[in-house]
């Protein structure tokens, strides 16, 4: 077995390397059919001027229309949309490969947050166990293509890392 920070570099990098062959092999067609995407899109691409159902200038999420969740993943979706379209509207795929790349950053953090956690709570050889078995998971490879769920649990493994190392005011 490698040594413990051999085994999490590679755990971590195969972990990158999977979601960034999924986003970088599949069409955007495949990739996104399924999930929320094209509404985030939908959504996001009010804030342009002259894309708001309402008149002609910008619509804001909770200030123009009822979102049903909280502000910060509203607005960084916002924030995607108008890095990638440079003041225009961009295409659907380059804003869904935007926000992909964005999800895969917060899957990162995540893996290494997880990591941490197994590495203080478990036994070396179980650590690394526990690492590859979250590193090969299916359901969160596929899944972070549809939602934005990984920015939710990034958040709450970040929580969670800091109640177990007492940095209460973290978490």
């Amino acid at each position: 077995m490698l040594s413990s920070p051999r085994a999490f570099r590679f755990q971590f990098l195969t972990f990158i390397g999977l979601r960034l062959a999924i986003l970088l092999l599949l069409p955007a067609a495949a990739l996104f059919i399924y999930g929320d995407f094209q509404h985030y899109y939908n959504l996001a691409s009010w804030s342009v001027p002259g894309h708001c159902p309402v008149g002609p200038s910008a619509c804001w999420p909770l200030l123009d229309y009822w979102y049903e969740f909280p502000p910060i993943f509203p607005y960084l979706s916002i924030f995607i949309l108008h890095l990638v379209g440079g003041g225009s509207l961009p295409t659907f795929q380059t804003y869904a490969y935007a926000l992909a790349l964005v999800l895969v950053a917060a899957d990162a953090g995540t893996m290494i947050l997880f990591q941490a956690l197994a590495r203080r709570l478990l036994p070396l050889r179980a650590a690394i166990w526990a690492g590859w078995y979250y590193c090969l998971m299916p359901a969160p490879l596929i899944l972070s293509r549809w939602t934005f769920d990984g920015l939710t649990t990034l958040w709450m493994m970040l929580a969670l890392w800091a109640i177990i190392e007492q940095r209460a005011s973290l978490s």
